[in-house]
């Protein structure tokens, strides 16, 4: 099964359409007879035939043995892995997967605290202990580096008893570690190596693209294809190497975590968006690389902005994804949150913003005109300065805090809990994660002691916008331990 031209689980559904069924089971629209008018016209009629789950001839998300299983052989061909699992409940999901394969109860994991929230739920399903790998914050740039080797391996001789590690690369910003020493660092532990590669699934695509994973001697990574392939919001890829982690035990996890009535229109729009990339990827990824490459030398001639660039991280042993255009905007005399305002008032919508900067997300959807309106809008910030005193100044807004662990991540989720402001939050043990999103990385994880430096660092980033999952109503409420 290696025909890349194929699209066997699309081409099931299809076959099963023509065959003109009358249902008589889930979902309750029946391929849209009953659907409402309002959605119809919105999504059209062929979306709703092909929002099918596991009925007649169609094969089975946990359980594949025809047209699911060769679209998931395929799948694992492209991408390079032994194995691949499709996702239709997000790189969620799959992140829930991997931690809970790989550890059980009170083993401990090394794992970047620049990690996304979903680690941490990871972490409080499968009981694990976390020993937090701190990443290097570029006070230059205001943003974190990703854990690399020579880290990994310090860490290492400092906590022996570690079962396991798990990683996030490329970042959010595209900025990826250097994986493949990392997995002979990890190889010579014989410690399986967990990668949060959401941001990366087109990286096996083109050769300007940073290293895979899975071509870093590491065991599993998950990769959101619907970010930046062009495979449906939340449909999702769980890559597996073969070696130090059971498969079972991660079709096991998977069989726990999936819906039991996974959609086949996610699941249809993974085997399409594989055969796109395996058979067109690199010539689209060429023109997409080349119009973000156009991008960023003419935002650099914006007075007042600048563009992170490949050259810029290099020398340190990093990779910069191209297509991922950070934009620092606070050196102007704005904050990245109002500076994305302004853009969406110019009809451009940005990825992230954050105190410092906002982030453009380039995709082979991407066309001239796309990247002229991106430039016609930045080069509008100047215009909407404010006053000279009261203009951003980012070079005052402090790092992010590093807080000190009393409990497990399960420990504290799992305790009774008090809901209290979080300005009278101090020296309190923080029972929910409190995370800007995006980027979803917590500031503090549950079992996290709260200080004064973290109370204030939170406090400013939600007066400048950004919303903070965990904080509630406009007296800030948080949950802490009792």
């Amino acid at each position: 099964m290696s025909d890349q031209s194929d699209q066997p689980l699309l081409r099931s559904l299809l076959a099963y359409l023509r065959m003109e069924q009358t249902s008589f089971h889930v979902p309750g629209h029946k391929g849209g007879l009953a659907a409402p008018l309002s959605l119809q016209e919105a999504l059209g009629a062929g979306s709703f035939r092909l929002d099918l789950t596991e009925v007649g001839m169609l094969d089975s998300l946990q359980h594949p043995v025809a047209e699911m299983r060769d679209a998931m052989i395929l799948a694992s061909l492209a991408f390079g892995a032994d194995h691949t699992w499709f996702l239709v409940n997000g790189s969620t999901a799959g992140v829930h997967a991997m931690l809970l394969a790989v550890l059980t109860e009170n083993e401990e994991v090394l794992i970047s605290r620049d990690c996304h929230l979903s680690a941490i739920g990871g972490m409080i399903l499968c009981g694990s202990h976390p020993q937090y790998l701190f990443p290097t914050w570029d006070s230059d740039w205001h943003l974190f580096l990703p854990a690399q080797a020579s880290s990994i391996a310090d860490a290492f001789r400092l906590r022996p008893s570690v079962a396991a590690v798990f990683l996030t690369s490329p970042s959010y910003f595209g900025i990826a570690s250097d994986l493949g020493a990392v997995g002979q660092i990890s190889s010579g532990k014989d410690l399986p190596i967990m990668v949060d590669e959401a941001h990366g699934a087109h990286f096996a695509f083109h050769p300007a693209f940073p290293k895979t994973a899975m071509a870093s001697r590491i065991d599993l990574s998950v990769q959101s294809a619907h970010k930046t392939l062009t495979s449906l919001t939340q449909s999702a890829l769980l890559h597996w190497k073969r070696g130090r982690v059971e498969e079972e035990k991660v079709r096991a996890a998977l069989d726990i975590l999936q819906t039991s009535s996974p959609s086949y229109l996610l699941a249809a729009s993974l085997d399409a968006s594989r055969w796109q990339m395996a058979n067109e990827g690199t010539k689209l990824w060429q023109s997409t690389i080349e119009l973000a490459e156009e991008a960023r030398e003419q935002v650099n001639r914006i007075n007042g902005l600048r563009c992170l660039n490949p050259n810029d991280l290099r020398d340190r042993g990093y990779t910069l994804d191209p297509t991922k255009l950070l934009v620092d905007v606070w050196r102007l005399g704005m904050d990245g949150f109002r500076a994305a305002r302004i853009l969406q008032a110019f009809g451009v919508d940005v990825e992230l913003a954050d105190p410092w900067h906002v982030l453009a997300v380039f995709s082979v959807a991407d066309t001239p005109d796309s990247l002229k309106r991106l430039l016609l809008a930045l080069k509008k910030l100047p215009e909407f300065l404010p006053p000279s005193r009261s203009r951003f100044d980012g070079s005052r807004l402090p790092s992010p805090p590093k807080p000190s662990s009393f409990f497990t991540p399960r420990q504290a989720f799992f305790s009774p809990c008090d809901r209290v402001r979080l300005s009278e939050s101090r020296g309190r043990i923080v029972a929910r994660s409190l995370a800007p999103y995006p980027p979803g990385i917590p500031t503090l994880v549950p079992g996290e002691m709260i200080d004064a430096d973290t109370i204030e660092y939170l406090r400013l980033w939600q007066q400048l916008g950004a919303r903070i999952l965990g904080l509630e109503g406009e007296e800030l409420w948080i949950k802490v331990v009792h």
